[in-house]
């Protein structure tokens, strides 16, 4: 299990999180602040 932290500009956190799941073996995938 891998657990990935993503610091992305206000905005774009839905198009992150669509391309992260859409990444093969990404189950979850979490916006941090």
């Amino acid at each position: 299990m891998a657990l990935v932290l993503i610091n992305t500009e206000a905005g774009f956190e839905e198009t992150v999180l669509e391309k992260l799941k859409k990444t093969r073996n990404v189950k979850e995938a979490f916006i941090v602040y």
